[in-house]
């Protein structure tokens, strides 16, 4: 049956001389992936340009439910000119992409909040001004969380004053057995979560701690390479 979607290029795996396996995350079917033939010849209809990471393509492909790798017969799309142009983006660009690779494994299914985020993010990396001091990847993350169903909630009762990233929960004592965030860190994420609202001195603090969780919950503690590219700009 052919279809029609929206996607975000994930990554691209390397088949042969002239032919890839291109995973897209779509708004209607989640992640899929698509057997590219050809590709750089001239006479193709897909381009290498129409794959980089993180473009967002619309394509009209052949879905067929007993195959795994899907074929492309149409597609545009919507080119990236200063992700990769100026460093502060690429390594974001860099730490999503490593995000999404990881975390996406599973989301096979249409989950169109997820995808809209990512959507909005990539738009507005795209065409904003990405500043040293810019709040971006937190609200990506903090909102990520939130649409793969680990949002951090606020605490239900005033003595919850620990925040535990092990478990998600708040609680009034605190946990040398689990991973828990001392009372200062806990009230920096409460008033994030309460407000939308960041100290610019509070910046690195909020981003480490939102890293840790999105680790514990989404990635089974696994480490994120990407960190540190992100960290030197």
């Amino acid at each position: 049956m052919l279809q029609k979607t929206t996607g975000i290029v994930i990554r691209n795996i390397k088949y042969s001389e002239s032919s890839l396996i291109c995973k897209v995350y779509t708004r209607e079917f989640g992640l899929l992936s698509f057997f590219v033939q050809g590709i750089g010849s001239k006479k193709a209809k897909i381009k290498p340009a129409h794959l980089i990471p993180l473009n967002i393509i619309e394509i009209d492909f052949y879905n067929q439910e007993n195959k795994n790798l899907k074929k492309i017969k149409e597609i545009s799309c919507l080119p990236i000119h200063h992700i990769y142009n100026e460093n502060s983006k690429r390594a974001f660009a860099m730490f999503m992409l490593e995000i999404l690779n990881k975390a996406l494994v599973q989301e096979e299914q249409e989950n169109t909040e997820l995808f809209d985020l990512c959507y909005q993010t990539i738009f507005d990396l795209e065409n904003k001004t990405f500043e040293k001091d810019t709040f971006l990847p937190h609200f990506f993350l903090f909102n990520l969380l939130e649409t793969m169903g680990h949002g951090v909630p606020l605490p239900t009762e005033t003595s919850d004053v620990f925040f535990n990233l092990s478990e998600g929960i708040w609680i009034s004592e605190f946990d040398t057995l689990s991973i828990t965030l001392n009372e200062e860190q806990s009230e920096i994420l409460r008033l994030f979560v309460l407000s939308g609202e960041i100290q610019a001195v509070h910046r690195n603090l909020l981003f480490k701690v939102l890293v840790e969780f999105f680790k514990l919950q989404c990635l089974d503690g696994k480490s994120l390479s990407s960190l540190e590219v992100l960290s030197m700009v």
